[in-house]
């Protein structure tokens, strides 16, 4: 799900199967706002889109857009970006994080943990080797992926919404399906700033079953 905070945002999401057993999922955030940002996000959209269906590594993946995107990012612009690939015969998932905001594990006993990010953003540093991690899912442990939007929506006094709140949020609701639970995240996100995002919020939720 994704919540612009004007006609056209900057943040970009992706659920694709690629193959019986695998599953790409992708959370991506362009630095700014508007048709700039949108713009900026559609040539990666248009460079990740035929990587994707080359089954590379995660970390391959980062290291080509990166390239492609340091040369026709403008000064000042940068792209975070999180690129996973789900196993869900084996419930594995290989990830490689550039820059983008620690996804949070749940597991289904209430433990949480980040994945975090190693990587560079992308389109600043041509040059950057990016490194891949795995980590294994079991029965009821929830990812909660998300843009900085949800985190850094505030509040009438300047409060956050907050990383902590997402996670407890889970934690409370350890029943709810990916799809109920995706939808009470951005629910209470809305509510504690009102309605009034400061910045494009997105966010995939997976349960592990």
């Amino acid at each position: 799900m994704t919540q612009p905070v004007r006609f056209v945002g900057g943040d970009y999401y992706s659920v694709v199967r690629i193959s019986e057993n695998e599953i790409v999922l992708c959370i991506a955030d362009v630095a700014g706002k508007g048709m700039p940002a949108a713009l900026l996000m559609s040539s990666m959209q248009a460079a990740l889109k035929p990587l994707i269906w080359q089954n590379l590594p995660a970390r391959e993946v980062c290291q080509r857009l990166n390239r492609t995107l340091c040369e026709i990012t403008p000064v000042g612009k940068f792209v975070s970006f999180f690129y996973g690939v789900l196993n869900n015969r084996e419930n594995r998932l290989t990830y490689c994080n550039a820059g983008h905001n620690a996804p949070i594990l749940v597991g289904g006993n209430g433990a949480t943990s980040e994945l975090n990010a190693a990587g560079a953003v992308l389109g600043f540093f041509p040059d950057w080797v990016y490194e891949q991690s795995d980590i294994q899912l079991n029965h009821g442990d929830r990812l909660l992926l998300f843009t900085d939007g949800l985190v850094e929506a505030c509040d009438r006094d300047g409060e956050p919404f907050g990383e902590w709140n997402v996670a407890k949020i889970a934690q409370e609701n350890p029943s709810r399906t990916a799809g109920q639970l995706l939808d009470e995240l951005m629910q209470r996100a809305s509510q504690h700033c009102s309605g009034k995002f400061q910045d494009d919020a997105s966010m995939i939720v997976l349960r592990a079953i």
